[in-house]
């Protein structure tokens, strides 16, 4: 999965409009030297998809509530690289375009991990 930071974000509320919410986030404890980026990273692409955010339903927006702190504690915990928070927090807000360029440099086992991360609060059924 490519970019699978904003890309799970963004599957997340396209399948939240299709009423089938998918995988989200979990937390986990750490810090890293790039925790203040991380924040900004979260909140930008929160502004990049808030127009879709505030389309779906109130469980997929709880959900969404979910995920995003979990991509914080990724982006922290699992040291994501420099270039790609420096892409992101440099983005303006609501800038989807711009956060999907960043997505590339995002390392594979990175997306992995934040992917597993999401899968652990995702509601079974």
């Amino acid at each position: 999965m490519r970019g699978a930071g904003v890309a799970l974000v963004l599957a997340l509320v396209a399948s939240c409009q299709r009423a089938d919410p998918p995988s989200a986030g979990s937390r986990s404890s750490g810090s890293g030297s790039a925790a203040p980026d991380c924040a900004l990273v979260v909140t930008r692409i929160r502004e990049a998809v808030q127009s879709q955010i505030d389309a779906v339903g109130s469980d997929a927006k709880v959900l969404i509530a979910q995920m995003l702190p979990a991509m914080e504690v990724a982006c922290t915990d699992d040291h994501w690289p420099a270039s790609l928070v420096q892409c992101i927090t440099a983005t303006k807000p609501g800038d989807l375009k711009a956060l999907e360029q960043c997505n590339a440099l995002m390392p594979k086992d990175l997306q992995d991990k934040l992917q597993k991360r999401m899968m652990q609060v995702a509601p079974r059924p």
